[in-house]
């Protein structure tokens, strides 16, 4: 069979998540499609992203569906076992890869790899680093804020007991090539049993940067360095020194004008008047119109948006229909999720525990940024970015992973969590001992 030979080579952008996470790639793509127009740029994302399909074939950006959700919905767990669930969701995994690598094997599977190919791939989306690594591509990763997840306490000390052989090619890696930074501040999953069944049934080897014969490390290849594109400021967000040295921070990406409605006419309207096509007054469609009147109504004082979990009730009734995911018993408000759920309690006695301290739990969230602890500077310094800061965070981050992502963390997990970026904080703050933080 003949070999279908090509000129042009291609850009994959694979991207998954909700919108905040897949709508910033693809606005990547759209604007490298026009900007390097001698690639063919595919964007891979879920079919739920269906919108973006006729914006991405403006910009000659060829859209690839995957039938899998952003989410996995819940709403019939009461009526379906355990065991039933987890056969749905290794199902629901399985078909996704199965989508995903069939789209890739199109693209560079018949064909001739080119040096310029390249896959960018988002932090929801690491089945595309086996499969750049599988057809020999570049791998990029882009992402619009901070990887969202970070490594158990104890990861370093199980990897190095594990794998003592590719812990110390890691370790020992010459500057601007893959090393143990860029494993602990992102490709650490990689490592972990849930790819490795991947990698098998690709027929790599179970861990990445090892012999798919051996296991051994592959000491005469070191590649270079990922590089990990960031889209947000460095005056916002402050970029660490032990980052890995591929880290790019970009500034922020904002997406085109057209992409920011969920009312088609709202946005066929705006890019007109934009374009200078309609000389409109009102930008928006008539039946949103008291909207823009509403907002630029001239006031005294500036106009505050306040969502319902801030007067404690999360309203999210097409996932979960007001149903505690992390307990799975109880209806769902702010005061419960942080102080009534059992998973909850059990990180709060945790902390509790931590302190030396026996106290009752409050009724109210307000009440528990009012609890203060005695002793010395350091021991108020823990308290206030234990309680006030990373425990919140921890407990919200695992009920958005278990409705956006259907993954769970058990409370041993999350408490080591915890632990860690206390840790972290607490020694990247060291002016607080002077007084500076407050």
């Amino acid at each position: 069979m003949e070999v279908e030979e090509r000129t042009k080579p291609f850009a994959i952008f694979m991207a998954f998540g909700t919108k905040g996470d897949v709508y910033p790639i693809a606005a990547i793509a759209a604007g490298f499609a026009f900007d390097q127009r001698q690639y063919h740029v595919i964007l891979i994302t879920h079919s739920a992203h269906e919108s973006l399909r006729s914006h991405l074939a403006e910009k000659n950006v060829a859209y690839h569906p995957i039938s899998s959700p952003p989410f996995t919905s819940t709403d019939h767990i009461q009526n379906t076992t355990e065991s039933l669930i987890s056969l749905q969701k290794k199902m629901l995994i399985r078909d996704h890869r199965r989508e995903c690598y069939s789209v890739v094997e199109k693209t560079f599977g018949q064909r001739p790899r080119l040096e310029d190919d390249f896959i960018v791939i988002n932090f929801f989306a690491l089945e595309g680093w086996s499969l750049a690594e599988l057809f020999r591509v570049r791998c990029i990763v882009a992402a619009p804020y901070v990887v969202p997840y970070s490594a158990p306490s104890s990861y370093e000390r199980h990897f190095r007991k594990e794998h003592p052989l590719l812990y110390k090619y890691l370790q020992e890696a010459p500057r601007h090539k893959v090393c143990w930074e860029d494993v602990i501040h992102w490709m650490w999953p990689l490592f972990t049993e849930y790819w490795e069944s991947w990698r098998r049934d690709l027929n790599l080897s179970s861990c990445p940067f090892t012999d798919p014969v051996t296991g051994l490390p592959e000491w005469h290849n070191r590649p270079s360095s990922p590089l990990l594109l960031y889209g947000f400021s460095k005056e916002v967000v402050e970029c660490p020194e032990y980052w890995p040295s591929a880290v790019r921070v970009c500034g922020f990406w904002f997406l085109p004008v057209e992409w920011q409605f969920s009312c088609k006419n709202c946005g066929e309207i705006s890019e007109l008047v934009a374009a200078g096509h309609l000389n409109k007054k009102d930008e928006l469609c008539s039946d949103h119109v008291y909207l823009q009147s509403f907002l630029k109504t001239r006031i005294a004082e500036p106009l505050v948006f306040v969502g319902l979990s801030s007067v404690g009730r999360i309203l999210y009734q097409v996932i979960s229909q007001g149903w505690c995911v992390l307990c799975k018993q109880h209806g769902e408000t702010a005061d419960h999720i942080f102080l009534d759920c059992s998973f909850s309690l059990e990180l709060w006695f945790r902390v509790l525990e931590e302190f030396g301290l026996n106290w009752c739990i409050p009724y109210h969230c307000i009440e528990i940024l009012n609890m203060y602890t005695v002793g010395g500077k350091r021991r108020i310094l823990l308290w206030k970015v234990a309680v006030r800061g990373t425990w919140w965070w921890a407990l919200w981050l695992e009920r958005k992973k278990q409705i956006f992502d259907d993954k769970e963390d058990n409370v041993e997990f999350l408490w080591d969590k915890i632990k860690y970026w206390v840790a972290v904080l607490v020694i990247q703050y060291k002016g607080v001992q002077r007084g500076y933080i407050y």
